[in-house]
């Protein structure tokens, strides 16, 4: 089964994403993430992830998306259960 959601956060820097996404125990899962432009605040506007990246642990977005500031235009997560295999999954 397959389920979606679509979220529309502030638009301004924060860690918003991690607030919205805490009722959902995101250390549990692996995740894909992709297609997003969001930056990290470092003083300047770098990446806040690199790429495509296809299973992520679940504990490492939680820490990145729950300690630093962040600025999301777009992003694209897909949770997935750990060990089940990760794809980018097109519809749901």
């Amino acid at each position: 089964m397959k389920r979606g959601i679509q979220l529309e956060i502030q638009n301004e820097w924060g860690n918003y994403l991690g607030d919205v996404l805490l009722p959902f125990n995101i250390s549990q899962f692996d995740w894909y993430i992709g297609g997003e432009e969001a930056y990290q605040d470092t003083g300047g506007s770098e990446p806040l992830f690199q790429g495509e990246i296809y299973g992520m642990k679940g504990q490492d977005l939680s820490e990145i998306l729950n300690s630093s500031n962040y600025y999301i235009i777009f992003a694209n997560f897909k949770a997935f259960p750990k060990g089940e295999s990760i794809e980018d999954v097109l519809t749901f």
